[in-house]
Order: C-alpha cells, then sequence, then structure tokens
C-alpha cells in the first residue's frame, strides 16, 4: 500500500490483481478475497491498459448480493464526458463511460486503450451501494475522453463484490487492481 501525508492519512491495501492476457468476459472481485468488502469502508479498483476485444464498446459494473450477480433495473449512474452530463437510469447495470473505447493497435503498440480508478461505497446492509470514478481514454476515433461519474442502487442488501465487463464483446488486455482503503 502506499500513504502519503499531509492531509491525506488513508492507506491504500492491495487486496487482489487481475492480469488480462487473453480475452475475458468479466473481471470479478468477491468476498472470497481476504479483506474485501466486509473490512474497509471504501474499496478502490483501478484499472490500466484496458483493450476491448472490439472496438467502441463501453464499461460496465454490476454488484454482487447473497443471490449472485444483481442485474435489476435498479442501477443509477450521472456520467459526466468531456463537460457534458448523461443521465442513465433504470440500468440492469452501472454505465461507467458514454462512448466506446478503442481497440487500436498495431503489433506492441497500442493507441487506443483505457484507464481508470473507482471508488465504492456503502457495502453493508440496509445501506445503497454507490461508486464514483475519473477515467482517461481513447475512443474509437482516437479522440481523448475524460469521464467522470458517480452511481448508485436502489436494492439495500449487502454487497459481496464487484464485475466489470464490457457492453458487448470480451476484455482482451488490462490490469484489474482491488484496494481496501484504511482510514
Amino acid at each position: 500500500g502506499f500513504e502519503r501525508s499531509g492531509g491525506f492519512p488513508n492507506t491504500f491495501v492491495k487486496l487482489s490483481k487481475t492480469t488480462i492476457t487473453s480475452n475475458t468476459s468479466q473481471v470479478d472481485f468477491t468476498d472470497s478475497i481476504t479483506g474485501a468488502f466486509d473490512t474497509y469502508k471504501t474499496y478502490a479498483v483501478t484499472i490500466t491498459g484496458l483493450v476491448p476485444q472490439s472496438d467502441d464498446y463501453t464499461l460496465r459494473a454490476r454488484k454482487f448480493d447473497s443471490n449472485g450477480i444483481y442485474s435489476s433495473s435498479e442501477q443509477q449512474t450521472k456520467v459526466v464526458e468531456n463537460g457534458s452530463g448523461y443521465n442513465y437510469g433504470g440500468e440492469s447495470s452501472f454505465v461507467l463511460i458514454r462512448q466506446g473505447i478503442g481497440n487500436n493497435s498495431s503489433g506492441d503498440l497500442v493507441y487506443e486503450n483505457f484507464n481508470g480508478i473507482f471508488y465504492f461505497f456503502n457495502f453493508a446492509a440496509n445501506n445503497r451501494f454507490s461508486v464514483m470514478s475519473n477515467c482517461v481514454y481513447k475512443n474509437a476515433s482516437s479522440d481523448a475522453i475524460f469521464t467522470t461519474m458517480g452511481g448508485t442502487t436502489n436494492v439495500t442488501t449487502a454487497t459481496t463484490g464487484i464485475r466489470f465487463y464490457m457492453s458487448s464483446g470480451d476484455i482482451s488486455a488490462g490490469e484489474f487492481t482491488l484496494y481496501g482503503i484504511a482510514t
């Protein structure tokens, strides 16, 4: 973990890391990971170098609860992209970004990919699970996209995990790291 002085006393405790090197449909972090979703009040996931299998698909997330993956239309997200706001309500997942991620590469050179940090709150029962993030990526036209988002779910079941996946197709590359934030 790291600790920074001068008004930022939190320590990021690394709990799990998943590196994608071939097509994968989703990345799950669940409470089977020691310290995950019952030790800290806030968790973070960093995603670096995400490349979708196909051009122009968006990143999504869902929560797990005691019944498994939660996919009822109870997620609401506000996405601010390059200064313009967009609302997504009554969704079966969190819409984390609005424009699709590009996957342009040539050999070892990657021209388009996604990077972001997500913060998660309210895991306990009788709370509405919440997420917020900052992301930067290149879309399918190689335009730079900066997105800030926040979302909640209307259900108040305890959250036992988080799933990341693409709106269509697989994730071809990227690194996903889960941290607990100790205060």
